[in-house]
């Protein structure tokens, strides 16, 4: 595909996260015509590096940042606020696309199925980062309020 008659691809890709985003630098790095719409639930991006890392974390500023370049690249579209489900159905979006990628975290939390799972004080991966969040904000504030 070179030269004015390539074909650009329309990719939708479904997920705003680490997935999502890595994806869609792959497609938009890859050489081929392509533009990406990327959707998301919440009226903004990052999925977990947003709201299940906690603030503070030394990795988070490197990740954010490598996604905002990942976003500013030619042919990236964020639309959030679309719950594909509701607002739009699978169908629409392969009528829609060339291509659809479904890069989406999970909703629930699982626990992790070893042995000992059911011993208390093994708590799931979404109630463990809610912990952690909980506890950073309230030291944090703590720290921040002594000095």
């Amino acid at each position: 595909m070179t030269g004015a008659s390539a074909k650009e691809h329309r990719i939708a890709v479904v997920g705003s996260g680490p997935s999502g985003f890595y994806t869609t630098e792959a497609l938009l790095r890859s050489g081929v015509p392509v533009t990406v719409d990327m959707f998301e639930r919440l009226p903004v991006p990052y999925g977990l590096v947003r709201f299940g890392v906690a603030p503070d974390h030394p990795k988070l500023k490197q990740v954010t940042t490598a996604f905002d370049r990942i976003a500013a690249m030619p042919g990236f579209r964020f639309i959030g606020g679309v719950t594909i489900g509701n607002d739009l159905t699978i169908d629409e979006l392969r009528e829609a696309y060339d291509a659809v990628v479904l890069a989406t975290g999970a909703e629930l939390s699982r626990g992790a199925r070893h042995p000992g799972r059911s011993t208390s004080g093994q708590p799931h991966g979404g109630r463990f980062r809610r912990v952690v969040q909980r506890t950073s904000a309230v030291c944090g504030s703590a720290v921040r309020s002594s000095s």
